[in-house]
């Protein structure tokens, strides 16, 4: 047996594998992925919506670990992380070209304007933390 004690509460992960693998150990499982759903569109909510593009790829899946059934909210976008945790200060430099070129601040479709810089100092930016803020609603 493999317990976990958190405070009063002492898990045993053998009896739930056992009990997982029954026709009552589905129910478990749907109750899990039902949180886990709760958890995914909760993380899709709270994330930025600019191109969309993050908010599809968090997606939810079941697993086993030690015989445990698992539920895992996650992204595999590549800067996923630097969304969720945040960024220090850095320096954005050109990498193919001489400039770089974005969109003036407050630009839009009918007053474009455009800035060219050769190095830009970026603040940083505040993790939005998607999902870990989504995760109570796994309580729901």
């Amino acid at each position: 047996m493999i317990a976990l004690n958190l405070g009063s509460i002492t898990i045993d992960h053998l009896a739930i594998a056992e009990l997982s693998s029954t026709a009552a150990g589905a129910g478990i499982v749907a109750d899990l992925m039902r949180r886990g759903t709760n958890v995914q569109q909760g993380a899709r909510a709270l994330v930025g919506k600019r191109t969309r593009k993050l908010e599809m790829s968090i997606v939810k899946r079941l697993d086993h670990r030690d015989g445990v059934p698992v539920v895992i909210v996650g992204t595999d976008v590549s800067y996923a992380v630097l969304v969720h945790e945040g960024t220090p200060p850095h320096v954005i430099t050109p990498r193919n070209r001489q400039v770089l070129r974005f969109p003036a601040p407050g630009a839009s479709a009918s007053s474009p304007g455009v800035v060219f810089a050769k190095v830009v100092h970026h603040p940083g930016t505040t993790g939005q933390r998607f999902l870990v803020r989504a995760l109570p609603l796994a309580a729901l």
